[in-house]
């Protein structure tokens, strides 16, 4: 059932009509799902985060009683498994579903494909859209067409910090999925640049690194950490649109990823991006390297809340009056 606000006068001395909006149940990555519900809610929407892991049956009920009094269900990372929870959902919902692929999510779903453990029921019953462009490709492969939809809204700073005296890579490692997150590109760069900081957020240690990196563990303050970092290495074997890369970006630092993105230095392999850190610090050593202003300049207006917020709205709403 759609809500609404009463129309009100703008600054200007203009009628500004009225904002009609939806309710919106998100589930799906805790993360990112109760970012995305904060930043829908508003203007006339309604939209909560249903929490989906660990249920105890009292939270469960109340769960899905929300869901039954929504117009739609937002879940925020894929899943297409038959007996999975957005499985259970769809077959007790009639709300329009939607389901939006982050980025390992789709290598879960490759190996329920393979394994016949694939949902026609998630695969051709649901509305599906993801974060990243090269996303729509891959899902393609497996039989589930989806739309780029951009979700991940930065908040970028009103001023660009600068950089600090010593020359300082950022990187990110999972614990317990170092590997995949690119632990060798770490210790391939501290090697290659002995003389620079090495700041790996994520883990508290990291085995044969170099005596120049400094594993900080969980780090809740990642302006700050931007702050004291010249660029982000980012070398995972999959990865979906970084938030992390657009946050550096945002701040005007350098990000070396190997994945496209406009403001970014691409690095297809190990050699590569080492090759990349070396010219940035020689830059930076001969006074010579300023701040990445094109990649703060695309992030703050590509991603900007506002436009972030508009997308989302736009593609529910025409979602659910499909679905109506």
């Amino acid at each position: 059932m759609s809500a609404s606000h009463q129309p009100r006068m703008a600054a200007e001395g203009q009628t500004v009509m009225p904002t009609i909006g939806y309710r919106v149940a998100v589930g799906g990555s805790p993360h990112f799902g109760q970012q995305v519900a904060a930043l829908l809610d508003g203007d006339g929407w309604r939209a909560a985060y249903l929490e989906t892991r660990g249920w105890r049956p009292d939270a469960a009920l109340r769960a899905l009683r929300a869901a039954r009094a929504a117009d739609a269900l937002y879940l925020v990372g894929g899943q297409i498994a038959r007996g999975s929870r957005p499985h259970a959902l769809r077959l007790l919902l009639r709300a329009p579903c939607v389901m939006h692929w982050t980025g390992t999510d789709i290598l879960y779903a490759r190996r329920t494909v393979r394994r016949g453990r694939a949902a026609g029921l998630l695969r051709h019953g649901c509305v599906h859209w993801t974060g990243a462009p090269w996303h729509v490709t891959e899902l393609a492969a497996i039989g589930v067409h989806a739309a780029w939809m951009p979700h991940s809204a930065v908040d970028a700073p009103e001023r660009l910090p600068a950089f600090p005296e010593t020359f300082t890579v950022l990187a990110y490692l999972r614990p317990g999925r170092e590997r995949f997150y690119g632990a060798e590109a770490v210790r391939a760069a501290a090697t290659a640049l002995p003389e620079a900081h090495v700041l790996v957020a994520g883990v508290e240690a990291l085995a044969g690194a170099p005596a120049n990196v400094r594993c900080l563990g969980w780090v809740a303050d990642m302006p700050a950490l931007y702050a004291r970092s010249h660029v982000l290495l980012r070398l995972p074997a999959h990865d979906g649109l970084s938030f992390m890369v657009q946050e550096a970006l945002a701040h005007g630092r350098y990000a070396v990823w190997n994945y496209p993105l406009t403001g970014a230095i691409p690095a297809r392999d190990i050699d590569g991006a080492v090759a990349y850190l070396r010219r940035l610090a020689a830059d930076h050593a001969a006074g010579a390297l300023p701040l990445n202003v094109e990649g703060a300049a695309y992030v703050r207006e590509r991603f900007a809340a506002t436009r972030i917020r508009a997308d989302l709205r736009r593609g529910l709403a025409a979602v659910i009056e499909r679905g109506r």
